[in-house]
């Protein structure tokens, strides 16, 4: 497919997490061009949910996959001409690779700060909530079999619900934690389509107060944590590869059923971040 190709314009917006599989096609991109001797440009767009923000554990060799593909924690703080280059670099990628940067963009920027308008990213982010909640509901729903995140209804990315969930009860539990720049609703849904179609579900509605604070992985885990203690045994977790392929490790379920908290679980991770946070400081563009 490259064979009458000049070159290869990349100029898609990604949303900032390792599981949106557009840095995987970015990645796959580079391989091909490096292998066809093809050059490839790179038009830089922002990270919606800022330049600095990394959480969560960093995708190993064993797990990696299209929505693992690189060597990075589930929230990378990169745009996509930085992955680009975290690619070229941490890959040994031989890729004649041309990022074309962007001008006025800072790391301290969220969306919101550039003043340009949201063109929907695929089907169920129509909006910019979609983009800052997508990590914290759907990592929820993927390491699930019976937990939705709002796929399915007039919220995709919004909501955790389940069909036996104490929805007032987990939204005040919730909200007693003071998790940064989020704040939680009691509500009832029945999705249209989807896995869950015409199921009464319960749960809580998030509701960004703080796009700048708000930590989405660290979400996620308090959410898993909180019902795991309101309703101990009742979360189905996916299988083993699943756990692996999303988080990049799979003990996270025997932690939380074993009551660990959130807060000694992110620890770990961050403290195992390191290496990453160095490959990541050579490829960054802005400051």
């Amino acid at each position: 497919s490259l064979a009458g190709v000049d070159a290869l314009l990349f100029d898609i917006q990604d949303i900032g997490s390792r599981t949106y599989t557009y840095i995987s096609t970015l990645g796959e991109a580079m391989h091909a061009c490096a292998e066809h001797r093809k050059p490839l440009w790179v038009l830089d767009r922002p990270n919606p949910i800022g330049g600095r923000l990394a959480e969560g554990p960093v995708m190993p060799e064993q797990w990696r996959n299209f929505i693992g593909w690189g060597p990075m924690p589930v929230t990378h703080g990169m745009t996509v001409g930085e992955v680009a280059r975290f690619f070229k670099d941490t890959l040994g990628i031989a890729c004649d690779l041309h990022v074309v940067p962007m001008r006025g963009w800072r790391r301290t920027m969220v969306w919101s700060d550039t003043a340009l308008a949201w063109t929907q990213t695929s089907p169920h982010i129509p909006g910019t909530v979609q983009a800052h909640l997508y990590v914290a509901t759907g990592m929820v729903a993927m390491s699930t079999t019976n937990l939705s995140d709002g796929v399915g209804t007039t919220l995709p990315f919004e909501v955790v619900v389940a069909d036996f969930l104490d929805a007032p009860r987990l939204a005040a539990e919730l909200d007693a934690q003071r998790l940064p720049g989020v704040r939680f609703q009691a509500l009832a849904v029945k999705p249209f389509y989807g896995g869950f179609k015409d199921q009464p579900l319960r749960g809580v509605r998030l509701h960004l107060t703080d796009a700048h604070a708000f930590e989405p992985l660290r979400t996620a885990v308090t959410i898993l944590a909180t019902i795991e203690r309101l309703h101990p045994g009742r979360i189905a977790y996916a299988e083993e590869k699943i756990i692996g392929r999303h988080w990049g490790e799979t003990t996270l379920p025997a932690r939380l059923r074993a009551g660990e908290a959130p807060a000694d679980i992110l620890a770990g991770w961050r403290d195992a971040m390191q290496p990453f946070l160095d490959a990541r400081r050579a490829a960054l563009l802005y400051r």
